[in-house]
């Protein structure tokens, strides 16, 4: 087992959290107390990162965790996300001493329309993945995508959810890496798009537990950070 204190000392550097933030949910339960003792980190990357991650997978055991903190202006909004998740995913769970055959888990094109139900956003399927078209103020619009990964060879399956930002340029590196520092709970990097290289907004999530409601708030978050950094390189231009 990967030794836990390192990949949440891991979750404080920018360029390693993702990586970080992947390994830890394939731990499942055994990272949630070392998550939960996170909550309290000196760094505010860490401490969402912590919150993310036991909204996305904890139990039970992680709501008192989280309740100690819902008060704390650092963390409590993300400390409260996260217990309405876990809530929400527990009360989704049908009593272990009734008989009640488990819920069939949603196909990816059923969850994809359950995630864009109730919204004016417009849905697409298309060679690698789902596109979701968000509306935004000021007749601005962004373009997230959904890609379900192929499984992994340690049986993690994953979910990412994206967005592109503009054009990659060496100058605006150093630039991006201070943005990373604000934007906990995604990050952005770098991805070929018909042999270019793009800045992108990037999110991921197990396949197992995410839902409709996650991928939902995912995308709306990664929409409008993905478009005001868009504003900046562009100069206030609407490329997605």
């Amino acid at each position: 087992m990967p030794d836990l204190a390192t990949l949440v000392q891991e979750l404080e550097d920018v360029r390693t959290r993702p990586r970080a933030m992947n390994q830890l949910r394939h731990l499942r339960e055994a990272a949630v107390p070392a998550l939960a003792r996170a909550l309290g980190h000196h760094v505010e990357g860490v401490r969402w990162a912590a919150a993310a991650l036991l909204g996305e997978m904890g139990g039970a055991s992680a709501l008192e965790a989280l309740e100690k903190y819902v008060d704390d202006p650092r963390i409590g909004y993300q400390a409260a996300q996260a217990i309405q998740a876990i809530t929400q995913r527990l009360e989704a769970q049908p009593d272990k001493d009734e008989a009640a055959p488990a819920a069939p888990e949603l196909s990816d094109a059923d969850l994809m329309q359950a995630v864009v139900e109730g919204t004016s956003w417009q849905l697409t399927k298309g060679r690698d993945g789902w596109a979701v078209t968000v509306d935004l103020a000021g007749d601005r619009f962004q373009k997230v995508l959904c890609v379900f990964a192929p499984r992994s060879e340690r049986g993690t399956h994953l979910v990412f959810v994206y967005t592109e930002c503009g054009p990659a340029r060496p100058d605006l590196y150093e630039w991006v890496l201070r943005l990373n520092a604000k934007l906990p709970f995604v990050a952005v990097g770098l991805r070929e798009v018909g042999g270019r290289l793009l800045f992108v907004m990037v999110n991921s999530f197990l396949r197992e537990t995410v839902t409709a409601r996650d991928l939902r708030t995912s995308i709306s978050r990664l929409a409008k950070e993905a478009d005001a950094v868009e504003k900046e390189l562009s100069a206030g231009k609407d490329k997605h």
